[in-house]
């Protein structure tokens, strides 16, 4: 079974998270839900025509790429996976919440997302002694 690569829009510094290049803005298609912008040549599936660009909807909007996506060796992206991961299968949240919770994921707030995790299980710790 051939692997997946895993699809990632452009970052806040505006580099594609894939290819690691940062990609003019007339190579990249901004999605039409979240308002992320992805580089053009690093998708599976690129629009055919101007119209359909237009109405771009990205890989994490339609759900399209998360299976089969090879899991990262870095600890921190693997988090970061397994995050978005949960993210798809929270049955509670539509699909515009799960969207946007991928999307802060994705942004680089998840790190102090992360953070702020780790420093409230240190503060329980803490009232519990």
């Amino acid at each position: 079974m051939a692997q997946v690569s895993p699809q990632l829009p452009v970052d806040a510094d505006g580099v594609c998270m894939r290819c690691k290049v940062k990609p003019p803005e007339e190579a990249t298609l901004t999605c039409v839900t979240c308002a992320t912008p992805w580089h053009v040549v690093c998708l599976t599936v690129v629009p055919e025509t101007m119209a359909s660009a237009l109405k771009f909807v990205c890989p994490d909007c339609t759900g399209d790429g998360l299976d089969g996506a090879p899991a990262p060796v870095d600890s921190e992206k693997k988090d970061l996976f397994t995050r978005i991961r949960e993210i798809e299968a929270d049955d509670s949240l539509s699909e515009k919440e799960k969207a946007r919770k991928r999307q802060q994921l994705l942004s680089g707030r998840w790190k102090a997302m992360k953070g702020a995790k780790e420093m409230e299980t240190l503060v329980r710790k803490k009232r519990r002694k």
